[in-house]
């Protein structure tokens, strides 16, 4: 009998027919009738003594050495009772693979880089995903996904609200890039989603003019909006603040012996802290509120929750429903008037600027100039609540 070397494997020849050649410790060459080669490990079950074969590879891949190796280390486990294959099936199980939901990346989001945000940036993104991504994807597996559906869900909020559509695609790109930071994705398939839904062009707020302000005062007075709601309105309009910085405005904040509302950083736009000079006017108002409310945290209280502040959107149904300044003017808008007001009547622009909490120049010179111009603020403040005043009376 020739010599069991590599050699002899690789020279054997197939004689047409299906052959089975011993190659001792129970492993068997098979030659199929075209030619093809391959190692089978034959043997009795040490219990129940069945005949079982398992395959252990091709041999133009697999070497004789490599072959005779793993039939050794299965005799041994034979030795013991061990099944062989059943030991190597056990071994190389596959692991089962670890499912992500997309709520799964948000939680991770949410502790990792969510918190870098401040409290109502990070309010505001978790909102978004729980309203308008998560009722879609949420118990979804990120890989599966696709661009496609997430762009017809994205479609529909973009043609009510193209500025909160465009929000929404910004959201879920970021998702994605944070689930390849999680390895759950080697790339972000949903990246091009942004440029399916880009940021709307901005619309200015309408507003009136200077000239206007008496008959709007005068339309305010006589409305049946409530108390609060009427002084919410001409408090933003005295300080030229955002709504949001209006209604979340807390007793603590504001200083009555100097005159100043210190808005904290959470509250504002650009997340850095504003101090607003306050007009005597202001004050005075601020004063008839605490009549009020002194016993609640925020100066515009929640009508059915005390602890919590009104709806930023309060002004704005306002101007909407009750005052008829559907196409006239915004509660934002109030803060266009105040800032052409000031312009007009020779407040530079720098202090004009810091007044409505902007910020003026190129980073270079925001880097060097660190006033704040409050002292020219608290003058230009009290000019235009005079003015306020002025047009009240008439």
């Amino acid at each position: 009998m020739a010599k069991i070397n590599q050699s002899f494997v690789d020279k054997l020849k197939t004689t047409g027919k299906q052959e089975q050649i011993s190659l001792g410790y129970k492993l068997f060459l098979v030659m199929s009738p075209k030619g093809t080669k391959s190692y089978r490990y034959i043997f009795r079950h040490p219990v129940t003594k069945a005949i079982k074969k398992k395959n252990l590879g091709n041999a133009d891949v697999m070497s004789l050495e490599s072959a005779l190796s793993l039939a050794i280390s299965f005799n041994s486990l034979l030795e013991q009772g061990v099944d062989p294959v059943e030991n190597f099936k056990a071994q190389f199980k596959p692991v089962e693979r670890v499912v992500f939901t997309l709520s799964m990346v948000v939680e991770d989001w949410h502790v990792t880089k969510g918190m870098r945000l401040s409290e109502k940036h990070l309010r505001d993104r978790l909102a978004r995903f729980k309203r308008y991504l998560l009722p879609h994807f949420g118990e979804r597996e990120v890989l599966d996904i696709s661009l496609f559906e997430a762009r017809e869900v994205i479609k529909a909020i973009f043609e009510r609200a193209p500025h909160m559509g465009e929000k929404v695609a910004r959201d879920l790109r970021e998702l994605g890039d944070h689930a390849v930071d999680m390895g759950v994705w080697s790339a972000n398939l949903l990246a091009p989603i942004k440029r399916s839904f880009p940021r709307p062009k901005a619309v200015n707020n309408p507003c009136i003019r200077a000239d206007e302000l008496p008959e709007f005062l005068c339309v305010l007075a006589r409305s049946r909006l409530d108390f609060q709601t009427r002084l919410l309105i001409e408090f933003q309009l005295l300080t030229m603040v955002r709504a949001n910085e209006v209604v979340t405005a807390r007793w603590v904040d504001v200083d009555f012996v100097n005159a100043v509302w210190r808005i904290p950083a959470e509250n504002m736009k650009m997340n850095k802290a504003h101090d607003v000079p306050l007009s005597s006017q202001a004050v005075a108002l601020l004063l008839e509120l605490r009549k009020f409310n002194a016993d609640k945290p925020f100066v515009f209280p929640h009508r059915s929750n005390k602890n919590s502040h009104c709806s930023a959107n309060t002004a704005n149904q306002a101007f909407y429903r009750a005052l008829g300044y559907k196409d006239k003017m915004t509660p934002h808008g109030m803060r266009s008037l105040a800032r052409t007001w000031l312009a007009d009547n020779g407040v530079a622009f720098e202090v004009a600027e810091a007044c409505l909490a902007h910020e003026s120049g190129s980073q270079v010179s925001k880097a060097y100039n660190r006033t704040s111009y409050f002292n020219q603020r608290v003058e230009a403040m009290q000019k235009w609540g005079d003015f306020v005043e002025a047009c009240r009376n008439m």
